[in-house]
C-alpha cells in the first residue's frame, strides 16, 4: 500500500448513528417567524415579496428584473409600432 492511500475502516454503526442525527435547524436572523398581523402575513404571502427582499439583498435579481423589464417595454413598443 502507498502512503497516499488510506486503510479501508470497516463502518462503525455509532459513527452512521451520528452522521445521521437531526439537523439543528434555528431561524436567520433574530427576526420571529411568526408575523406580527394578519396583513403583514397576507404581504409575505406575496412572490413580489419575496422578489424584493431577494432584490434588496442581491445585485443579480436586481440586474434580471431590470433586463427583464426592458425587454418587456420593447417588445410592446416593437407591437405597437407593427400594429401602427
Amino acid at each position: 500500500m502507498t502512503p497516499n492511500q488510506e486503510a479501508v475502516k470497516p463502518h462503525d454503526p455509532q459513527d452512521v448513528a451520528k452522521q445521521n442525527k437531526p439537523l439543528n435547524r434555528e431561524p436567520l436572523g433574530s427576526q420571529s417567524l411568526v408575523p406580527t398581523s394578519f396583513w403583514q402575513a397576507l404581504c409575505e404571502m406575496d412572490t413580489g415579496f419575496a422578489l424584493l427582499q431577494s432584490m434588496a439583498r442581491s445585485k443579480t435579481p436586481t440586474i434580471m428584473v431590470i433586463i427583464f423589464v426592458l425587454a418587456a417595454v420593447g417588445f410592446v413598443w416593437f407591437l405597437s409600432k407593427m400594429a401602427a
